[in-house]
């Protein structure tokens, strides 16, 4: 804040009067005037209001900067109370379905597509499909499930969902989304490739004689590119679904349509190749610290856990939202290991290893080959707030009424526009031969 820092210099300005009083009176080692003793009340009353008004700008200074914080998560709402319920009132994805079929958006779906096309046209992309546009504060509205094909003919693919007095729909399994939950960050609404800053060394200090000249230090400074990388899929919709159903399918697609998109950035984000249009994860980042088990894998002990934590700490990146992530298999495995033989205590604790959040994810991958091994797993340990998502708008979609009409389906074709990247490579530690038995 501008008006902050003009007050702050104020206050300083004022204090140094004061101290240049202070000083002329013990060096003249004599009584205050009375014009003098106007002076310093005068001060007084200043630096009273400056603090008052100081100590108010900074409390909203932090309060949006943790509204700031809040608002960087995968789905959170960064939208108003009012705004939430006015899209929840008046947006509906079957609707918005149902009018991009005919070709032609109204009403409040309508308004929501020119608001997407506007964030696209600001991030400097344009949409590949020509489709039809959710725009960013929808999605933060839509709770995450995922399904990727429903039709109202078969009874497993969303045949229950016409009335027929059963209960709420049976959702399929399905990744939970997880780097969220980890403490990513994210950034919403990017215009343009963002160039995130990083230093590569800090300044260096040595011991000098009293008239030596100063050893030269320097800085060297990288960055960290995102750049928008297009994301699609499809999936088959049945028109007697779209047409019929009486349940509340309108939350349903909603939430099978979100967890298909926070599913595929998680996996990019652990484990994305960095080729053939994929992000570069965490396992695939060069510089990441690397704890081995074996020659051909091994079972993690203790040992191996602690060794995570070390690699990230002497490379003094042990701070931010630290925790472990990696596969339900090696979760069973350490509830079942002790720390050490004879002595009590589990490596896996309740929902924590190592004094650490830890969380699995079926993303993280347990195919990983390592000599005769080809069934590793990979647990990852780092400050996930340095594994940065950028977000290009919302999400554009494209019906398509011929490729399955033999079926009386429309495939509904999607597109987004994300990246990921890994801000500081020292911030994670990854094990990639970790096995279950």
């Amino acid at each position: 804040m501008k008006r902050l820092k003009e007050l702050r210099e104020l206050y300083a300005d004022k204090k140094a009067e004061l101290k240049v009083l202070h000083t002329t009176l013990e060096t003249e080692n004599r009584a205050m005037t009375e014009q003098e003793i106007a002076l310093v009340e005068a001060i007084e009353t200043a630096l009273a209001a400056f603090k008052k008004e100081i100590g108010a700008l900074e409390t909203m200074d932090e309060e949006n900067k943790e509204e700031a914080v809040r608002s960087a998560s995968i789905g959170s709402a960064s939208t108003s109370k009012n705004e939430s319920k006015e899209i929840e009132k008046n947006f509906s994805m079957i609707r918005f379905m149902n009018q991009a079929i005919s070709g032609k958006l109204e009403g409040f779906e309508k308004e929501m597509h020119q608001e997407a096309e506007k964030e696209l046209r600001a991030s400097g992309l344009s949409s590949e499909s020509g489709g039809f546009g959710i725009p960013t504060i929808v999605m933060q509205n839509m709770n995450a499930k995922f399904n990727r094909a429903q039709s109202a003919g078969t009874d497993s693919e969303g045949g229950y969902t016409i009335q027929t007095d059963k209960g709420d729909l049976i959702e399929p399994f399905a990744p939970a989304p997880i780097v969220s939950r980890m403490g990513a960050t994210v950034l919403p609404n990017l215009v343009g490739d963002l160039s995130l800053p990083k230093d590569t060394n800090l300044f260096s200090m040595t011991w000098e004689g009293e008239n030596d000249d100063s050893a030269e230090t320097s800085k060297t400074f990288a960055e960290v590119l995102l750049s928008p990388k297009r994301m699609a899929g499809y999936a088959d919709l049945s028109r007697t679904l779209l047409r019929q159903a009486s349940f509340d399918i309108q939350n349903y697609v909603n939430n099978q349509f979100i967890v298909a998109v926070n599913s595929t950035l998680d996996a990019a984000a652990i484990n994305g190749s960095g080729t053939g249009g994929q992000p570069t994860g965490i396992l695939n980042t060069t510089g990441i610290g690397d704890v081995a088990g074996g020659t051909n894998g091994a079972v993690p002990t203790w040992g191996n856990i602690v060794d995570l934590e070390s690699e990230v700490n002497i490379d003094d990146a042990l701070e931010g939202n630290l925790g472990y992530l990696t596969t339900a298999g090696i979760k069973g495995a350490l509830k079942q290991t002790l720390k050490a033989s004879g002595v009590a205590g589990y490596i896996w604790d309740g929902e924590s290893m190592n004094g650490y959040n830890a969380m699995t994810s079926s993303n993280v991958p347990s195919n990983l080959t390592k000599g005769t091994s080809s069934d590793a797993n990979a647990i990852v340990f780092g400050n996930f707030a340095d594994l940065v998502v950028g977000q290009f708008g919302g999400v554009f979609i494209l019906p398509d009424p011929y490729t399955q009409a033999g079926k009386s389906r429309v495939r509904m074709h999607t597109e987004l526009f994300c990246d990921i990247a890994v801000k500081r490579a020292k911030s994670f530690a990854a094990m990639k031969d970790a096995l279950t038995a």
